[in-house]
Formats: C-alpha cells, sequence, structure tokens
C-alpha cells in the first residue's frame, strides 16, 4: 500500500511540476505580447504626434505663402505690368463656329463644341 502511495505521490508531482512550468511558458509568453503591444502602441503614438506637428507646420507655410500670394496678385494691374514690359495681347483673328454646332443650342452656348 505504501508503494501505490508513494507511486501516485510521484505521478502527481510530477503532473504539479509540468502544470507549473506550462503555467511559467504561457504566462512568460503573455508578459511578452504585453510588451510587445505595448511598444507598438507607444511607437504609434510618437509618431502620429511628430505627424500632427509636421502638418501644423506644413499648414502655417501654406496660409503663409498664401496670403504672401494674395498680397502680390493684389499688386497685380494693368499699368504696373506695363512698367516691366508686358503689354496687354490683342487678338488678331476669331475662329469662326460652323453653323451645324452653332444650332445646336446649350452645347453650343457653354463651349464644349468638339
Amino acid at each position: 500500500m505504501t508503494e501505490i502511495i508513494e507511486q501516485t505521490h510521484n505521478i502527481a508531482a510530477e503532473y504539479r511540476a509540468r502544470m507549473t512550468l506550462c503555467f511559467i511558458v504561457l504566462a512568460a509568453a503573455a508578459v511578452l505580447f504585453y510588451a510587445f503591444n505595448l511598444y507598438a502602441v507607444v511607437s504609434r503614438t510618437v509618431a502620429l504626434s511628430r505627424v500632427q506637428s509636421e502638418t501644423a507646420a506644413a499648414g502655417s507655410a501654406v496660409a503663409s505663402l498664401d496670403a504672401e500670394y494674395l498680397g502680390l496678385s493684389s499688386a497685380l494691374t494693368p499699368d504696373s505690368l506695363g512698367a516691366h514690359g508686358l503689354v496687354q495681347g490683342k487678338v488678331s483673328a476669331y475662329i469662326e463656329r460652323p453653323a451645324s454646332t452653332a444650332s445646336i443650342g446649350p452645347l453650343a452656348s457653354v463651349g464644349h463644341e468638339l
């Protein structure tokens, strides 16, 4: 009887050791999985904040260039262009519209003749 109890105790101890080892391996895998996901979240958050700051900087640069463009384009007049040697172009010949496209109506009025 003592031998049977001893064998049962040895088998139970062996299973308990295997189950403990399995639990430790699963816990280590879960910790590694958690650490990897935490690293991924932190790196994506840092990248997102960097992209947002670059977007804000680009937006302010575009706004500045837009304001400069509006200021320069409002200063352009035919007189100021004439001071730089530019003159207004003159149309030398007009292209006549054929009668076939002139009678179409809305097509000819919006300028989509082909």
